[in-house]
């Protein structure tokens, strides 16, 4: 009688057992193999280049202006100390996700409020980021890609600058590099409606530390649809995994509910940069007067209280002035746009805020620094576009739709503020590595076929 229950349970435990062994042996491969000590070596100097540059410019979060930095010190070190989630003026407050903050508060708990340790965390994450741009560059495309996309990203100028700011720029793209990792792993490779889900609610908990993922499944709806086959498929997906999204971010929106008398789904700052960007003067870069002007209104009015009504108003506001003025927001999307991507060294205007680290001289040089390195992987992987897009590929797929979302996002629905495309360095990174990589082959095959038909040599010249 139990023999035809047995068996399945059986078959169930050898097939994980299975797995596992895979997974196992696979690990062992890896960690004994080239490729284990070029990723050792790739997070040994992007680790090395991060902590020298946090030793030798040091900024104090809570000198100089204060600003986001100033917050998520504070904050972390408020929730350390069982204090809740409260703003700078004492109160409960939902003006930022409080994702980064609590990460921070866990350090601060264990080791004790030390900023430096913050520091290190972005010291890890940017060389972990690095080893992750691996992976999903090997995914996409092929193992060398992966890898000159690693070593692009572990000395990119910006990345190592901000390792040095108590900011959720860092760490961020850690998290979405992982994120388009899980995608690939669980939705595209093995897809099931329960891995969508799951991604849903990862979805869902990272946007408790940026709040702009949190329609990121609406993206992934055409790379579901190419990986499926099936646009009736791909919206099933999505549909799925936004539901999930919301749940994860169920608790959070009720705690804001009860303790702040409003159900703030993300947060509350987010409408700043909504309203500084749709307004009569918006010049798509973000100029906060009509911010400070709503704040003004309800300078009165006690905290939390005041923050739910500034929040509202100036959604209220922004949304107005888009309905009311559509040519207006079509002439913003090239201006911000240009500002999201024009340069890469806001990490240096953010340093200098805590009080002139950097003489006049040396900010100048690292700026020059930061811009050229990134616009010249900027442009390698916009050259690179035919290579990329030479087939219809989910994989593929999957990082353009996170570039075409931040675009969307940044350049239309906020302000086109550039440190916002950091979340998109490691797919610049990747993506400019293919156009090297296929640069490099044909210069290769170029000198093979000329040596063969140089002095001596008994061949034809190569055609591309």
């Amino acid at each position: 009688m139990s023999q035809p229950v047995l068996r399945p349970a059986a078959s169930r435990v050898s097939a994980l057992s299975a797995r596992k062994r895979a997974f196992a042996d696979a690990l062992l491969d890896l960690l004994s193999s080239r490729q284990a000590l070029l990723l050792a070596g790739v997070f040994a100097l992007a680790f090395l280049v991060r902590l020298v540059f946090i030793v030798l410019v040091d900024p104090d979060p809570q000198a100089g202006i204060p600003d986001d930095s100033l917050f998520y010190d504070s904050t972390a070190s408020w929730l350390a100390e069982g204090r809740g989630y409260i703003h700078l003026h004492g109160e409960p407050t939902a003006h930022w996700p409080p994702g980064y903050s609590m990460i921070l508060a866990v350090i601060y708990k264990l080791l004790g409020h030390h900023v430096f340790l913050g520091k290190m965390l972005n010291v890890f994450a940017g060389a972990a980021t690095s080893i992750a741009v691996y992976f999903l560059g090997a995914k996409v495309f092929d193992r060398r890609v992966g890898l000159l996309g690693a070593l692009l990203l572990a000395f990119f100028p910006s990345q190592v600058f901000g390792a040095t700011l108590l900011m959720t720029e860092v760490i961020w793209g850690l998290a979405v590099t992982l994120l388009l990792l899980l995608v690939i792993g669980l939705t595209i490779e093995r897809p099931t409606l329960g891995r969508v889900a799951l991604t849903g609610l990862v979805i869902g908990i990272l946007s408790m530390i940026r709040g702009e993922t949190v329609l990121l499944a609406l993206a992934l709806v055409p790379v579901w649809a190419v990986a499926q086959e099936s646009w009736p498929a791909g919206l099933r997906f999505g549909a799925v995994a936004l539901a999930a999204t919301g749940v994860a971010l169920l608790p959070w929106t009720v705690r804001n509910w009860v303790q702040l008398g409003y159900p703030i789904v993300v947060s509350a700052g987010s409408a700043e940069n909504l309203i500084a960007g749709h307004w009569e003067g918006a010049d798509g870069l973000g100029n906060f007067v009509p911010v400070i002007a709503v704040q003004k209104e309800y300078e009165d009015v006690r905290p939390p209280e005041r923050e739910v009504k500034v929040y509202r108003e100036q959604t209220r506001r922004a949304i107005e002035y888009a309905l009311n003025h559509p040519a207006d927001e079509l002439r913003l999307i090239p201006q911000k746009l240009f500002h999201f991507y024009r340069d890469d060294s806001r990490p240096l205007l953010w340093i200098q805020a805590k009080g002139d680290l950097l003489s006049a001289a040396s900010e100048a040089r690292l700026r020059d620094l930061a811009n050229t390195y990134y616009l010249a992987v900027l442009a390698a992987a916009v050259a690179g576009a035919p290579l990329w897009l030479r087939r219809v590929d989910p994989k593929r797929l999957l990082l353009i739709m996170l570039v075409a979302y931040y675009s969307f996002l940044f350049g239309f629905v906020f302000i086109g503020e550039p440190r916002f495309h950091s979340a998109l360095i490691p797919v610049f990174c990747i993506l400019a590595a293919v156009f090297f990589v296929r640069a490099g082959e044909r210069v290769w095959d170029r000198l093979k076929s000329g040596s063969k038909t140089g002095p001596g040599g008994a061949g034809e010249s190569g055609a591309d």
